[in-house]
């Protein structure tokens, strides 16, 4: 990874301390898998940036990325160009331990209006835990589906949509939601893959259909559709923008 995502300016020895200080004070939100994952891979983050959709929400929360590289920031500047935060606003996929959700909540308390509401079955904590002090933010551990009921909901949002994002597209055309998500490299198979590039084509195969299937359902409504670069995921994981037209 080309970008450096820790901060330079703390010490890792002080920073892996504050991260097993915070393992062993929330024990009950981590197995023991986690566990291992977070500390035995805390060295190449300092290193490489290396960071999986957990670890960068832990170290996110303990204040260890650096605030120039910051990919939640990055997403949130790119989500800003497109669509208006002081709306109600859906994020889906938040994980165990929202990240996101925080940037959108801070802005929009700054504008005055807007509400952010996160939707995840694997949400570990509340915001008493997580000392969010944000009225406007709402996390909510539940899986969705086509019939559930975002309401209030203007935008949906979700950064590496994955597995949610075909689901994401429905929901949206469905109720005539706008909607923001980035795409996962994964390749969405029911069998593990053997070869790396036939691995490579299924992930390329279904990033072309879930946007050839945004495209249609938004063309279908008359909405506005753009595919945007997202920095240093640009080659697998794209951005799909869609958004309703203002009367003239």
């Amino acid at each position: 990874m080309s970008k450096e995502l820790f901060n330079k300016l703390l010490s890792p020895d002080q920073c892996f301390k504050k991260l097993l200080t915070f393992l062993i004070k929330n024990k009950q939100h981590f197995n023991y898998e986690q566990v291992v994952h977070l500390t035995s891979s805390f060295a190449r983050f300092i290193q490489e940036g290396y960071q999986t959709d957990l670890s960068l929400q832990v170290y996110d929360h303990l204040g260890f990325i650096n605030p120039n590289n910051n990919p939640y920031i990055q997403f949130l500047d790119i989500l800003k160009k497109k669509h208006r935060l002081d709306q109600d606003i859906v994020e889906i996929g938040g994980g165990e331990l929202p990240a996101f959700s925080k940037y959108i909540a801070r802005e929009q308390l700054k504008l005055g209006k807007g509400t952010i509401t996160v939707y995840d079955p694997y949400l570990e904590f509340n915001k008493r835990e997580l000392h969010y002090s944000y009225p406007n933010l709402r996390l909510v551990k539940k899986e969705i589906d086509l019939d559930s009921d975002l309401k209030p909901c203007d935008l949906i949002v979700s950064r590496f949509a994955c597995d949610a994002a075909e689901l994401i597209v429905e929901q949206a055309d469905e109720n005539d939601y706008d909607y923001f998500i980035s795409l996962c490299a994964c390749d969405h198979m029911p069998y593990p893959f053997l070869e790396n590039l036939e691995y490579l084509e299924d992930a390329r195969n279904y990033r072309e259909f879930i946007i050839n299937k945004s495209r249609a359902l938004a063309e279908r409504k008359n909405c506005d559709h753009h595919l945007l670069p997202y920095d240093m995921y640009n080659d697998v994981s794209p951005i799909i923008s869609v958004q309703k037209r203002l009367k003239k």
